[in-house]
């Protein structure tokens, strides 16, 4: 009986005490977490380059510059395609307008609030968001060191994986040592398998987009498919925020019809990618049961913000994964994972 309060007492000391430690270091654990992830994804990059012949040193520099290279082309894709719509920008703010004018005179006429009133609301609201916004998204200067940080951790963390490895084997009891070190390189695998295997899927879901606005006559259709498949790297709601998005981009930049035809293509590339791109390219990559996925990206999501969401599900696997390692946590290995 004891052991049994013991036990549960150990829990709910860990279940409120590592969410307080997590939002009051999110600061640091964001940034140093998000670089484990990559870290982990790209060990097994690191093994390949050090496998055909290049030193430590050299697979940790052509690890990086791979890295920088995809976020560069990322963000130059952006850009370029953002710019061509820069000339439309214009006309685009004035249908917008049109459009509000529009909707406050129908909430006029049906429910009797009136356009001042409305606009009250709307600034109230819009405060209330940018005071979230820049919470959520902090400063410029605040991204941009973390997204330096970012960059430095990786590179630690590649450069000293074997010592960390040792570390943790050691840390452990002599007779499981040997699970620990399975472990570590399933964790590992599971990281890498779902990351990569995602960016297969943006990147179809992407060509998928593109190809339907295309001949949907979508204008900015390049642009307005990266858009709608970035933000499937949030799992769950991201394609519902990334589809609106695009679909008021198409209607703004175009007429009402595009907004209908960005709906139909997304939803259409939606069924083939939940019944064919995603179990062929992700699979259950993370080993966790949809309860406990959507648990994860709303608890981290809440705590670390954007950042949190992405790498909810990568993290909570490979916490899993650590689970495995002792009896005591067993128990939930089975209630995290699909078959208990």
């Amino acid at each position: 009986m004891k052991e049994n309060i013991a036990t549960f007492s150990r829990w709910i000391i860990v279940l409120i005490g590592v969410p307080a430690a997590m939002f009051l270091g999110k600061t640091f654990l964001v940034t140093f977490f998000v670089s484990i992830v990559l870290a982990m994804v790209f060990s097994p990059v690191m093994d390949w380059l050090m496998d055909k012949g290049l030193g430590k040193g050299w697979a940790v520099m052509v690890s990086t510059l791979i890295l920088i290279l995809f976020f560069a082309g990322m963000a130059g894709l952006l850009y370029f395609q953002m710019s061509l719509m820069s000339e439309d920008l214009p006309r685009m703010e004035q249908k917008a307008m049109d459009i509000f004018d529009k909707a406050q005179s129908f909430v006029n006429q049906k429910f009797g609030v009136t356009p001042k009133e409305q606009t009250e609301k709307v600034s109230q609201v819009a405060s209330r968001m940018g005071t979230y916004a820049a919470a959520f998204f902090g400063s410029f200067t605040s991204t941009i060191t973390n997204f330096i940080l970012m960059f430095v951790y990786f590179v630690l963390l590649l450069s000293h994986r074997t010592e960390i490895e040792k570390f943790i084997v050691r840390s452990v009891d002599p007779d499981k040592k040997q699970k620990a070190h399975k472990l570590i390189y399933e964790a590992r695998d599971t990281a890498s398998m779902y990351v990569w295997g995602m960016l297969k899927d943006i990147s179809a879901l992407a060509v998928v987009y593109a190809i339907g606005f295309l001949i949907g006559g979508i204008k900015y259709s390049i642009l307005l498919a990266v858009i709608a498949a970035l933000f499937s790297f949030l799992p769950y709601i991201g394609n519902i925020i990334g589809g609106g998005l695009a679909a008021i981009l198409a209607m703004l930049s175009g007429d009402p019809s595009s907004f209908l035809i960005v709906v139909g293509v997304m939803t259409l590339a939606q069924i083939i990618e939940n019944y064919a791109l995603s179990p062929f390219l992700v699979g259950n990559a993370v080993g966790l049961n949809p309860m406990f996925s959507i648990v994860s990206i709303i608890v981290f999501g809440a705590v670390w913000g954007i950042g949190g969401a992405i790498i909810a599900l990568p993290l909570t696997g490979i916490i899993r994964v650590a689970f495995k390692l002792s009896p005591h946590t067993q128990p939930m290995v089975d209630l995290m994972g699909e078959d208990s």
